[in-house]
């Protein structure tokens, strides 16, 4: 709440302009026409821009197919970046493009449902050897991983730079 002497509320209720000037009041002042903006002027406003041109569907050099149709299509992509079919092999049967969406989608979180990932699992169980009083990883273990260290090898790493 603001503070007003006695003379200054009777003076303002007088209404005169000096009566605001002595209540503290600033004294507002009409925009001087001589000072000149010191931001750039704009040369290209986005209004003059004019819209991309736009490619029909039927003239688009790849069309994409609907979802419910894309595995072929994106199986082959995948098969034509990584280097062939070893990689193909351990992907999901059906539904790739939905399990790849999903399995991005889950990436913040802290967890995520192997049914969701688009690769398949890793084949047996987890082989483990018991010695040294502790039990650890067995031997074996290492042939259930076999096809995808082999998959992983056989990435062409420059064709992913495409």
């Amino acid at each position: 709440m603001p503070f007003h002497s006695a003379a200054c509320s009777s003076d303002v209720n007088s209404g005169s302009l000096s009566a605001e000037r002595n209540c503290g009041s600033p004294e507002v002042s009409p925009p001087s026409p001589s000072i000149q903006s010191t931001e750039p002027a704009i040369r290209h406003p986005v209004e003059q821009i004019a819209p991309p041109a736009r490619a029909e569907t039927s003239d688009a050099r790849f069309p994409l197919p609907a979802l419910d149709e894309s595995d072929v299509v994106a199986k082959d992509a995948i098969e034509t970046i990584l280097n062939g079919d070893a990689f193909t092999r351990l992907l999901v049967p059906a539904r790739i493009v939905r399990h790849i969406v999903a399995t991005v989608d889950n990436l913040p979180r802290n967890t995520i449902a192997m049914q969701i990932l688009p690769i398949m699992p890793v084949p047996g169980l987890l082989a483990t050897a018991s010695g040294a009083g502790a039990p650890s990883i067995g031997g074996d273990n290492a042939n259930r991983y076999t096809a995808y260290v082999n998959a992983a090898e056989a990435i062409n790493s420059e064709r992913l730079s495409y």
